[in-house]
């Protein structure tokens, strides 16, 4: 496969690289990617969990309770289980 980049992308390829931080083009490109997944599969995991609360504000799930209130709740309930 070949990539192209532009040339301040090139630059900096070449500066990572003669600073030692990685040993070639390839290392960065492959850890560039795997930072992009690990993004996405956040950004995917993030909007689920809005969707999840969307839903259940649409089905009538609301609480009085406020937002330190669960978020303490929470940690109680995380703490029981360790």
């Amino acid at each position: 496969m070949k990539v192209t980049v532009n040339k301040e992308l090139a630059n900096y390829i070449k500066q990572k690289i003669n600073t030692g931080d990685y040993t070639d083009s390839t290392e960065i490109v492959q850890e560039a990617l795997f930072l992009l997944k690990e993004a996405d599969e956040k950004k995917a995991t993030f909007k689920a969990a809005i969707k999840a609360g969307y839903d259940d504000y649409k089905a009538g799930n609301l609480t009085d309770k406020s937002p330190k209130e669960i978020f303490d709740a929470l940690m109680d309930k995380e703490q029981v289980s360790e």
